[in-house]
C-alpha cells in the first residue's frame, strides 16, 4: 500500500534538479580553474575565493532558471510530473545536455581566444563551413561527441528512474501554503543573487584587475545571454563635437574651421618614380612570441634579421584582437569599436574612404590563401578599394592543405608570380593565415625543418603548444623565402614592404615577457611593425608608440604620395604628433577601452567608470597609480574617450571618395 508523503513530489524534484545542476556547474568551474589557471601569475587567495563565491551565485541562478518549470508546474494535476513523466524527463535531460554542450563550446572558445563565450561568437555562423572545418581539424570532435553521448545516456536513465519513482511514491500534499511561500521566497532570493538594491549582474564578475578571476567568476550561459543586451553601438554627435574641440582637432592636426571636420590634405614633395607597395598582414604575429620580443626560443630569426635592415616600430599596438577588425582598422584608419559583430559586417557603414585609393593608376591586389567570404571582407574590400583584384581559394595552382586554404609559403609564391608580371605599379595586401589552428605544416615546405620541443617548454615562453611554435617558425621562414625570391626580380628595388601582425594573442605571454605584458594582457595588442625597402626607409628601430591605424598614412608619406586623411591614422614620422603618440585599445569581452602612451596604460569601462592607471615599468603594473598621477590620468582618459567617440562617429561619416573621373 502506497504511503502518503508530507512533501509534494515536485518540491523534491525541484530541489534535486537544482542541486544536481549546481553541483555540475561547480565542478565545471573547478575544472576551468585547474585547466586554464596560470601558475606563473596565480590569483591571490582572497580574490580567488571572491571569484568562486560570485560564480556560485551565478551558478545557482542558472540552476534555478533551468529548474523553474518544475517548481511552477511540476505539481499540476493535468500537466505535472505525475501526468506527463516522460515529457518532464525528456525536458530535464535536454536542458542538462544543452548546458553541458554549451560549457564544452565555452571551454573550447576560451582555449582558443582566452575569453568566455559571448554573443559575438555568432559571427562564426556567417561562415559555417569554415568554422566547422576549423573545429574538425583543431579539436577531438569524435571523442567529445562520444563523451557527450555517454553523458546523455547516463543522465537520461537516472532522470527517468527518478521522476518515475516520484510519480508513484510522492503525492501532492494539500494545505502547503507556508512551504510554498517559504520556497518561493528562497527561489526569488536565489534568482536576485544579492542583498542589495541592485541584483547580481554580469559585471559583478569583473571585480578584479586579475583578468582570469573575472573569467572564473562568470557563468558562461548567463554571460552569453547578457552580451545580447546593448549590442548596437550608436554614435553620439554631441560628445564627438565636444571632444573634437577639446582635444581631437589638435590630435589629428585638423585645420578646418568647420565643426567636426576631420579631413586634412597631405601634400608631400612629388616622387619621381612611383613605388610598389606590398603590405603583409601576418596572422597572430604577437610581439612576445617573436625574436624581436626577446623570446629565448628564437622563433623568428629571419624576420629579426630583416628588421635590422628596415624601419622597425617596437611599440606598435593593434586596437583589438581579431583578424577582420585588424583589416578594417588598417584599410580605414578607424579602430573597429563594434562589440558584438565587426564593422565590416555592418551594412550601414560598408562604404569607407581609404588612403589606398590615393595610389592612383596603381594595380590593386589582395591575396588570401582561403576564401574571402568571411566577415563580409570581400564586400568591404571590393566596395572601398578601386579596381581591386582578389586572389583567393580557387585562384591558385598550389594545393589546399587545410580549412584556411593553401599554405603561407605557397601564398607568397603565388603573389610573387603576379608581381613579376605586373606592367604597372601595384599596391598589394597579402594576408597570411597558417599561424592558426590547426597549425598545419605542409609537406612541400622548401627545406623548413620542424623543431621538436616539449609542450611545456613552448608554454613557458608564450606558445600554447609545440605545434603553434612550429607554425610561428614556418611563418617566419615563409617571409624569408618570399624576400629571397623577390630580391631576384626587378620589382624588388622599387617596392616598399610593410609587415605587421593583424593582432596579438591572449594568454600567458611567457617567462621572458615584462610583467606589464602578462598582468595587463598587452600581448593581445602588441605586434611588430616593419617598413622595409632599399633606399626608401632608414635602418633603425624606434620606440615610438604606433597603432595599426597609422600604417597607411605612414606608407603614403614615405613614398611621397599626396592623400586626403579623414580618419584617426597619423604619419608616424611627422614630428607634429610626437607629444601625443598613443595607442587605443578595446576589449569587447570586458567592454573596456584603454590608452597606451609608452609609460602608462589607462583603462576604463565603456561608460567611463572604473578608471585605472598602470605604470608599465612598475614592479607590480597591475596596481592602480591614478591617485599618484592625477594629471596623467586626466589626460589619458580624455584622449581615450575622445578617440572612442570619434571612431564611433567616423564609421558613419567616412564615405568612400572617388579619385578618378
Amino acid at each position: 500500500m502506497e504511503t502518503r508523503r508530507t512533501v509534494s513530489g515536485h518540491f523534491l524534484a525541484s530541489f534535486a534538479f537544482t542541486s544536481i545542476f549546481l553541483i555540475a556547474f561547480s565542478f565545471a568551474r573547478l575544472f576551468f580553474w585547474q585547466w586554464f589557471g596560470n601558475a606563473k601569475d596565480p590569483v591571490p587567495g582572497g580574490v580567488l575565493a571572491e571569484a568562486f563565491w560570485i560564480g556560485a551565485k551565478f551558478d545557482l541562478r542558472l540552476a534555478l532558471i533551468l529548474t523553474l518549470p518544475v517548481f511552477l508546474f511540476g505539481g499540476h494535476q493535468k500537466i505535472g510530473l505525475r501526468a506527463w513523466p516522460r515529457v518532464w524527463s525528456g525536458t530535464m535531460v535536454t536542458l542538462f545536455v544543452a548546458a553541458t554542450l554549451f560549457y564544452m563550446f565555452d571551454f573550447g572558445y576560451y582555449a582558443y581566444l582566452s575569453s568566455r563565450l559571448d554573443s559575438s561568437a555568432l559571427r562564426f555562423m556567417n561562415n559555417p563551413f569554415i568554422s566547422l572545418g576549423m573545429l574538425w581539424e583543431s579539436y577531438p570532435v569524435v571523442i567529445l561527441g562520444l563523451g557527450l553521448t555517454l553523458i546523455t545516456a547516463a543522465v537520461a536513465w537516472a532522470v527517468f528512474r527518478f521522476i518515475g519513482y516520484l510519480g508513484t511514491h510522492y503525492y501532492p500534499v494539500k494545505h502547503q501554503f507556508k512551504p510554498w511561500a517559504l520556497v518561493t521566497i528562497l527561489v526569488l532570493f536565489g534568482l536576485y543573487g544579492k542583498v542589495s538594491w541592485y541584483p547580481l549582474r554580469w559585471s559583478d564578475a569583473f571585480f578584479s584587475s586579475y583578468s582570469f578571476a573575472s573569467s572564473l567568476a562568470s557563468n558562461p550561459v548567463l554571460y552569453f545571454v547578457a552580451t545580447f543586451k546593448n549590442r548596437e553601438l550608436v554614435f553620439d554627435k554631441e560628445m564627438t563635437s565636444y571632444f573634437f574641440e577639446r582635444n581631437m582637432k589638435g590630435f589629428l592636426g585638423a585645420d578646418s574651421n568647420q565643426p567636426v571636420d576631420f579631413s586634412r590634405k597631405v601634400t608631400p614633395p612629388a616622387s619621381s618614380t612611383p613605388k610598389n607597395v606590398v603590405i603583409v598582414v601576418l596572422e597572430s604575429f604577437a610581439m612576445n612570441k617573436t625574436s624581436m620580443g626577446n623570446n629565448p626560443l628564437d622563433p623568428t630569426p629571419h624576420f629579426q634579421a630583416l628588421s635590422r635592415q628596415g624601419l622597425l616600430f617596437n611599440r606598435c599596438y593593434t586596437p583589438h584582437m581579431g583578424t577582420a577588425r585588424g583589416i578594417w582598422a588598417t584599410v580605414t584608419g578607424i579602430p573597429d569599436v563594434e562589440f558584438q559583430r565587426t564593422s565590416s559586417r555592418n551594412p550601414m557603414i560598408v562604404s569607407q574612404h581609404s588612403i589606398i585609393n590615393a595610389f592612383e593608376e596603381y594595380e590593386k591586389y589582395y591575396f588570401l590563401g582561403g576564401s574571402v567570404s568571411w566577415a563580409n571582407i570581400r564586400g568591404f574590400l571590393s566596395t572601398n578599394i578601386e579596381n581591386l583584384t582578389i586572389y583567393e581559394e580557387g585562384s591558385y595552382q598550389s594545393p589546399k592543405i587545410d580549412v584556411w586554404g593553401i599554405s603561407d609559403l605557397d601564398l607568397f609564391k603565388e603573389a610573387h608570380a603576379v608581381f613579376k608580371q605586373a606592367e604597372k605599379p601595384f599596391f598589394s595586401i597579402i594576408q597570411t593565415s597558417g599561424n592558426h589552428r590547426p597549425y598545419t605544416i605542409p609537406e612541400d615546405r622548401d627545406g623548413f625543418e620542424v623543431k621538436v620541443i616539449e609542450d611545456a617548454e613552448a608554454q613557458r615562453y608564450g606558445f600554447v603548444s609545440s605545434e603553434e611554435y612550429n607554425a610561428f617558425r614556418l611563418l617566419d621562414f615563409s617571409v624569408k623565402r618570399f624576400m629571397e625570391i623577390a630580391a631576384e626580380e626587378a620589382y624588388f628595388e622599387d617596392t616598399l614592404f610593410v609587415f605587421f601582425g593583424d593582432h596579438g594573442l591572449a594568454g600567458y605571454a611567457g617567462d621572458h615577457a615584462p610583467k606589464a605584458v602578462n598582468q595587463l594582457e598587452i600581448n593581445r595588442f602588441h605586434v611588430p611593425l616593419l617598413f622595409y625597402g632599399k633606399n626608401l626607409v632608414p635602418m633603425e628601430a624606434r620606440d615610438t608608440v604606433a597603432s595599426q591605424v597609422d600604417v597607411l598614412p605612414t606608407t603614403a608619406s614615405l613614398l611621397n604620395v599626396p592623400y586626403t586623411n579623414t580618419t584617426l591614422g597619423r604619419d608616424l614620422l611627422d614630428p607634429r604628433f610626437d607629444e601625443t603618440r598613443f595607442a587605443f585599445t578595446i576589449q569587447r569581452d570586458k567592454r573596456e577601452i584603454g590608452l597606451l602612451d609608452g609609460e602608462y596604460y589607462m583603462l576604463m569601462n565603456l561608460d567611463g567608470s572604473h578608471k585605472t592607471l598602470h605604470n608599465l615599468r612598475a614592479e607590480e603594473p597591475r596596481v592602480d597609480v591614478s591617485a599618484e598621477h592625477p594629471e596623467r590620468m586626466q589626460k589619458l582618459s580624455d584622449y581615450c574617450l575622445g578617440i572612442f567617440e570619434t571612431a564611433n562617429y567616423m564609421r558613419y561619416h567616412n564615405p568612400k571618395q572617388v579619385h578618378r573621373d
